[in-house]
């Protein structure tokens, strides 16, 4: 009886650590696409970080992407530039 309830405990212990190491395998991920945003007279990155953020909670974040993506050392812009922006659906 010892034996059987010792296998009973180990493999509840083996299915529970696989349940919390891989999650939701059936996950949905996140598809990513890039739209080209023309810059006018007024727009600042944080502007543009807000209308396009749909992934990041901190706008900060979002435009340390966009500036990466970009090859940006800075964060200025000015009208007639031309920046790809990661847009995630």
């Amino acid at each position: 009886m010892r034996k059987y309830v010792f296998i009973i405990v180990t493999l509840c212990m083996v299915l529970s650590f696989a349940t919390i190491s891989f999650g939701k395998t059936n996950a949905k991920q996140k598809e990513v696409y890039y739209e080209l945003v023309d810059i006018t007279k007024g727009d600042t990155l944080w502007t543009i970080a807000e209308e396009y953020n749909t992934e990041f909670g901190d706008v900060r974040e979002y435009i340390e992407v966009i500036k990466e993506f970009n090859n940006m050392s800075g964060d200025h812009i000015k009208s007639g530039d031309k920046i790809l922006v990661p847009v995630y659906v």
